[in-house]
């Protein structure tokens, strides 16, 4: 599994609930809090999920994706950047 996000409030438990489990679980983070092993990611990936090349990478060996890397609110953003993402 690959999680966006995880390290945010509901990344971390949905990467511990995956761990508990026996899922191997990437983490992809803007920056690394440094205890995300403890939470049960297998693999910490440091970047923007907008990154397309970053993103790639982060879902090598990865058969599917929770996506939970957001703004936590419209205030910290445009709405291009809160909804549009940036793919190309």
């Amino acid at each position: 599994m690959l999680v966006t996000g995880a390290a945010g409030l509901v990344g971390r438990m949905v990467t511990r609930a995956f761990a508990d489990h026996g899922a191997a679980a990437t983490a992809l983070v803007l920056e690394d809090p440094g205890d995300l092993a403890e939470v049960g990611a297998d693999r910490v990936v440091i970047g923007d999920a907008a990154d397309v090349g970053l993103v790639r990478e982060a879902l090598a060996d990865v058969d599917a994706v929770v996506h939970l890397a957001a703004l936590p609110t419209p205030r910290y953003g445009t709405a291009q950047e809160g909804f549009g993402g940036g793919w190309r």
